[in-house]
């Protein structure tokens, strides 16, 4: 993003006097947070004082505050950090009127509310007792494509601003984990029609929203076959033909894009062509283009839609 685009806003008369450690203070943003921002997004004061500290204005504080609130709310930096204040304040304005509204799920809002309170705390305990109510509350689809898939935004988006360290995210990615694995275990069958194998790519370790697609596809009346992380196409190609699988469901947190390409091309040419490729996740690259017969998915709710038209696909066929 373009620095001059991103610095923070104010008018020449206005005078600049909160040193780094004030603004943290008063916005919840830690001193390190800020110095990256300038660093990543240009988005820092260009002022100093005389001993060359870094000075910020009402007008600065102000809009770090909406920033802050957006970053609570979900928002990742790298998307609010370039939005003029006007924009920022009619953002906040929508989610303060969506908790308004009754027909906001609040059940699943406090769900994750105790959860990422929990993880912050370590209270890992806390965590799993959050999410094991959600699941008695929640349909298994609502916990997956709902709530799941919120948690995982949120958490990814508080480690990047360095709200969460490490061991949070290892954390509470360990909790979704487990729960998401036992969901998954509930859900096996042997007897079902079609299969689906599950893998993320060689070199790729992040395999939480391979094990949420997994259990979509279980949903959907597919037999899983789940690979776990980090396969050679080959192994994924051997997988899926030892057990006719109908789709090969990819999952990519990190790739890069020529390599990510050359592992798609190669999969593509090991499997017959009756059997899809969906790939998904946050790690497929921006201006990506898939290879030609593979299918590009959005969200969970974008494969669902798919496995149920290859589901159609098939029982119009057989029939």
């Amino acid at each position: 993003m373009n620095g001059s685009t991103s610095k923070l806003q104010r008018s020449p008369n206005e005078a600049a006097r909160y040193r780094i450690g004030a603004v943290a203070t008063l916005t919840g943003i830690s001193s390190h947070a800020l110095r990256v921002w300038e660093r990543r997004y240009g988005m820092g004061t260009s002022l100093r004082s005389d001993g060359g500290s870094r000075l910020y204005t009402d007008e600065d504080v102000a809009r770090l505050r909406l920033i802050k609130t957006l970053l609570d709310y979900g928002h990742g930096i790298g998307a609010v950090a370039g939005l003029p204040s006007r924009d920022l304040e009619r953002i906040v304005a929508s989610h303060r009127d969506a908790e308004m509204d009754p027909g906001v799920d609040a059940g699943t809002r406090l769900v994750r509310d105790r959860f990422l309170r929990a993880i912050e705390a370590m209270d890992v305990q806390g965590a799993e007792l959050a999410l094991s109510r959600a699941l008695v509350a929640l349909s298994p689809r609502d916990f997956v494509c709902t709530l799941v898939s919120d948690l995982m935004g949120e958490i990814g988006s508080r480690w990047e601003r360095g709200d969460f360290s490490v061991a949070h995210e290892h954390a509470a990615s360990a909790v979704l984990r487990t729960q998401l694995s036992a969901l998954l275990a509930s859900l096996s069958s042997h007897d079902r029609h079609l299969t689906a194998v599950c893998a993320t790519l060689s070199g790729d370790q992040h395999e939480l929203g391979l094990l949420a697609s997994a259990v979509i596809a279980a949903l959907e009346g597919y037999r899983v076959i789940y690979l776990g992380a980090s396969l050679p196409t080959a192994e994924i190609a051997r997988a899926a033909t030892q057990s006719r699988a109908r789709v090969v469901v990819l999952s990519v947190v990190i790739a890069d894009a020529s390599v990510l390409r050359s592992q798609l091309r190669d999969l593509r040419k090991r499997l017959n062509l009756g059997t899809d490729i969906v790939v998904g996740g946050r790690g497929v690259p921006s201006g990506f283009k898939l290879p030609a017969s593979l299918i590009w998915l959005k969200d969970l709710v974008g494969l669902e839609t798919t496995l149920r038209g290859v589901a159609a696909l098939e029982a119009r066929r057989i029939g």
